[in-house]
């Protein structure tokens, strides 16, 4: 997943490039802020954590360090794949540092919280991490933006199995966001 995490933080800067983001005379802090809320130290770290806040510095270097002129600031928390800690963690920051950008956001039921956060806080946020449908659907909103790979589409085999014959399906499924989500998409598949 850190390619994701690096084009997700490419196209999220050339997007602020293009102005559709608060100029330096907008911006409340003199650094375009971006905060990553990943998992530093839980079951995800291996596959988000370290490596996407590599890959979101190395996208802040290809960019010069700046946006509008104005110097780019990764800001790295932990968020333990917990939704309360996440957005309490966002809005902390939102309140002391300024923040311009959301990213990365590991768990499903945490980029769920911060969606909230981020859409009346009226904070561009692009989820990276999180695979569950209710980003695309339900948790949308006009400030975030879901890329990468989610529940639906991971369903589509399970369709085309379904098509070509196989009857019976078992579904073990986590007891949380992705997990209930997956279930749901899988289920749908195979019914239809």
């Amino acid at each position: 997943m850190p390619m994701n995490t690096l084009a997700a933080v490419g196209l999220t800067i050339a997007i602020a490039l293009t102005g559709t983001v608060p100029t330096s005379a907008q911006m409340k802090s003199s650094t375009f802020n971006i905060l990553m809320l990943t998992d530093l130290s839980s079951v995800y770290s291996e596959t988000s954590g370290p490596g996407d806040v590599e890959f979101a510095k190395m996208a802040v270097e290809d960019f010069g360090g700046k946006v509008n002129g104005v110097p780019i600031k990764v800001i790295v928390v932990d968020n333990k794949l917990d939704p309360a800690l996440s957005v309490n963690k966002a809005r902390e920051i939102i309140d002391s540092q300024g923040v311009n950008l959301i990213t990365d956001v590991s768990s499903s039921a945490a980029a769920i919280a911060v969606a909230k956060l981020a859409n009346e806080r009226h904070i561009l946020t692009t989820f990276v991490s999180p695979g569950t449908m209710a980003l695309s659907n339900e948790a949308c909103g006009k400030y975030t933006w879901h890329y990468g790979y989610d529940t639906s589409a991971m369903s589509v085999p399970v369709k085309q199995m379904t098509k070509e014959g196989t009857k019976k399906w078992y579904f073990i499924a986590a007891d949380f966001a992705f997990g209930k989500s997956l279930l749901d998409s899988f289920s749908k598949a195979v019914k239809q």
